[in-house]
């Protein structure tokens, strides 16, 4: 899967930068400077008091003093890392927050190495926790207890740790703590959070986000972030942040509905007021936020709505405009925020896009509250009617090869169904998996393999399908055929079966079958083709997990019975390799390769949310 891009240099900022738009080293105390006058604007505009405005300035100078000018020395130029917290890569956003509860402004920062590297960094955000507890009482119990799964010694993803400071009136500050979830790559994602919100004591919270923020699957619904309230007490929040990658207001909606405290068709209206009334966000991908404390993990008590107007507006004249005017709509009063916007520019709305990137929708104690995220544009301004920091390549390949290697990248043995089987050693909840993956994936495999073969045109992919086809029926001996040594395993592991069995927990085996039925059965090659190759790959992924797992019941079942097992654990290791073979005989041209997509996509989701509804079931049920 592609990287996110970094945002193109479209023109130069005005004050202080050279013509590349990178901010030159020797000028990093101007601009830090620059930066604490943007954050004591906004403290003012929003009339926070002096003593709110003197913490904000004190916080944010000590924050950033120990890395604002990494690199002076040794390379006589600015940091080149690219930071991924604001749209032109400047390590500090801010952000203000207005309600009828009172208004709050945001600072977000990435503490940066004396090495331009993500471990280097992690060392620097790490020793900036330590100093916010120190100085300013930053609770880190809960940090510690998540610390070693986002943070390991040898990490992968854009960053390694944020940190962000709120600043409101009559009170102290208050900070954050933002992990990255892809810090052991992103199909590990899933099972770390799952693992993390457990340890913090919400068990439930990871099957309502599978069920509503995250119902799409991992490709289009990609977990991205882990923030904690880095405060003691009963309301510190844990929340879990999602990006929805092509979607629509209605899929907001559908996340949006996990909250308690939810207005049925407030997402949705939100998502088309603030874009301009866009039916699907293609250029730039929205989020949705979970927030929960502890036991309340069931239902959490907010969500929040993030949409990316920046990219879904001709300049920021336009997105001051719509904002106004849902504030009006929704009796919130717009003058702070039309007189902070107006003091925060540096140059006329009109003349560009991206100064507010983000703005934010959530319900608290009945009451919304709107967040507008500030991009400095120290680095770059983004010309009027671009788009900074687009997504839409996330899910864009120019070639078979790299559709497979996508899927096989989230791989159904990093789920968090197999993480908790694993961990527990529940017994009935592998035979569900089991037997929910035989009726959806199995029972009428070889008709929709038979199927793929006959509409294949390239006879070099029918000659391996013909041979799989064969290896799946027994080789012309029917006792051998698959289905039939699957049956016999089935009964072999019935002393696995759950007694007084809720038929409801196998109702996600049928649902399976019905949509892998459309991926393999399409009467678009392609697609068909992809179904199959994603099919092969992630039954070489739970075939192998499936083997671990039972490792702790052989005891207890029938091992004359597992041939099936034993022998498709080789068989499916290469079928998955010809699925890298069979993906050469596709052309790489964009209708055939949107066609793998769709079908590959398709099957790998289908499994992914038939083990969600597994777990989700089984958690409710007991």
């Amino acid at each position: 899967m592609k990287p996110m891009p970094s945002p193109a240099k479209l023109a130069p900022a005005t004050s202080g930068h050279d013509q590349s738009g990178e901010m030159p080293i020797a000028r990093a105390p101007q601009v830090v400077e620059a930066l604490a006058r943007r954050l004591n604007t906004l403290t003012e505009s929003l009339d926070l008091g002096a003593q709110c405005a003197a913490d904000a300035d004190d916080v944010f100078r000590r924050m950033i003093a120990p890395w604002s000018r990494i690199g002076v020395e040794r390379t006589g130029r600015g940091s080149d890392w690219v930071s991924q917290i604001s749209d032109d890569n400047t390590p500090v956003e801010f952000s203000i927050t207005l309600s009828p509860q009172g208004s709050e402004v945001r600072v977000l920062f990435e503490p940066q190495g004396e090495v331009q590297s993500l471990n280097s960094n992690r060392a620097a955000a790490l020793a900036a926790h330590e100093e916010l507890a120190r100085e300013f009482g930053a609770d880190l119990t809960r940090f510690r207890q998540v610390q070693d799964l986002f943070l390991p010694e040898s990490m992968q993803g854009p960053f390694a740790l944020w940190s962000a400071a709120v600043f409101a009136r009559d009170k102290a500050p208050s900070f954050k703590a933002y992990f990255n979830v892809q810090a052991r790559g992103p199909g590990q994602s899933p099972c770390l959070v799952e693992e993390a919100l457990r340890r913090l004591g919400m068990p439930k919270a990871w099957s309502e986000i599978a069920t509503h923020l995250a119902h799409r699957g991992p490709h289009y619904d990609e977990l991205k972030y882990f923030a904690l309230d880095l405060t003691a007490g009963a309301r510190s929040r844990v929340k879990v942040y999602v990006r929805h990658h092509d979607s629509t207001p209605a899929d907001l909606e559908r996340a949006a509905c996990l909250a308690d405290n939810a207005v049925p068709g407030e997402a949705s209206h939100f998502a088309r007021a603030l874009s301009g009334d866009v039916a699907r966000f293609t250029a730039r991908a929205t989020f949705t936020c979970a927030a929960f404390v502890e036991g309340e993990d069931a239902l959490p008590p907010a969500t929040t709505h993030y949409i990316p107007v920046c990219a879904y507006a001709e300049t920021d004249a336009v997105v001051r405009d719509r904002v106004a005017k849902f504030m009006l709509e929704n009796g919130l009063d717009d003058a702070p925020y039309r007189r902070t916007i107006a003091s925060f520019a540096q140059r006329p709305l009109a003349a560009g896009v991206g100064m507010q990137s983000w703005v934010a929708l959530r319900r608290w104690n009945g009451e919304p509250r709107l967040t507008v995220y500030l991009g400095s544009e120290s680095r770059t301004v983004f010309a009027a009617g671009s788009v900074p920091a687009g997504t839409s390549q996330h899910v864009a390949f120019a070639s078979a090869e790299e559709v497979v290697r996508c899927v096989s990248g989230y791989s159904l043995a990093a789920h968090p169904l197999i993480q908790h089987i694993e961990r527990t050693h529940d017994a009935e909840l592998l035979w569900l998996l089991i037997n929910n993956t035989y009726q959806g994936a199995s029972v009428r495999f070889s008709q929709w393999l038979a199927w793929v073969t006959a509409i294949v045109e390239d006879e070099r992919a029918r000659s391996l399908l013909a041979r799989q086809l064969n290896e799946e029926m027994g080789d012309g001996d029917v006792t051998k055929a698959h289905s039939r040594l699957m049956t016999g395993f089935l009964e072999g592991i019935e002393p696995l079966r759950p007694h007084d069995l809720n038929p409801s927990l196998t109702e996600p085996g049928f649902a399976l079958r019905a949509e892998l039925e459309k991926r393999y059965c399409s009467s678009d090659q392609y697609e068909a083709l992809a179904a199959l190759m994603a099919g092969e790959i992630c039954a070489q992924q739970l075939i192998a997990s499936v083997a671990v797992l039972l490792q702790p019941h052989l005891a207890r079942v029938d091992l004359s019975k597992l041939t099936w097992l034993t022998h498709h654990n080789e068989v499916e290791g290469a079928h998955a390799d010809e699925s890298l073979q069979l993906a050469q005989f596709v052309p790489a041209e964009p209708e055939a390769i949107r066609s793998l997509v769709k079908g590959a996509f398709g099957v790998h989701t289908a499994l992914w949310q038939s083990m969600d509804a597994i777990l989700a079931r089984r958690s409710t049920s007991s």
